[in-house]
């Protein structure tokens, strides 16, 4: 059986239910199908870092602040482990509940993100 998680200082304080918000972009969505496009769970150009907001310290309010017009989702821990990606916190300036989700994310990853998130609110078109 696969290993499912890598075990770090970040994901030890960590629960396999914990959930993080991703903002999806109105480009990523096709309002037809009503459905969101693999590309909402994409790295950060030239890095291997997707930015999520943990839900313990962030609303869906307060994710999309600044937004307008994008949706939200959220995934799980135990869904970044399943996909062998780590979860780093990485509050910045003004977003204390800022994280990254770390690790390569070809395209099966990114579509098993697509497929297994909780969409929250679409993005409008």
């Amino acid at each position: 059986m696969a290993q499912t998680r890598d075990i770090n200082e970040n994901s030890q304080k960590l629960h396999p239910e914990d959930q993080f918000l991703r903002i999806i972009s109105p480009i990523f969505y096709d309002p037809v199908k009503r459905k969101v496009l693999s590309g909402a769970f994409q790295n950060t150009s030239g890095t291997n870092r997707m930015s999520v907001n943990s839900r313990k310290l962030s609303s869906i309010e307060d994710t999309l602040y600044g937004y307008p017009g994008h949706g939200v989702d959220s995934i799980t821990a135990q869904l970044c482990w399943l996909l062998q990606q780590e979860i780093e916190e990485t509050p910045v300036e003004r977003n204390s509940a800022h994280c990254d989700v770390v690790g390569h994310k070809p395209l099966s990853i990114r579509r098993k993100f697509r497929d297994m998130a909780d969409y929250l609110r679409y993005p409008e078109s």
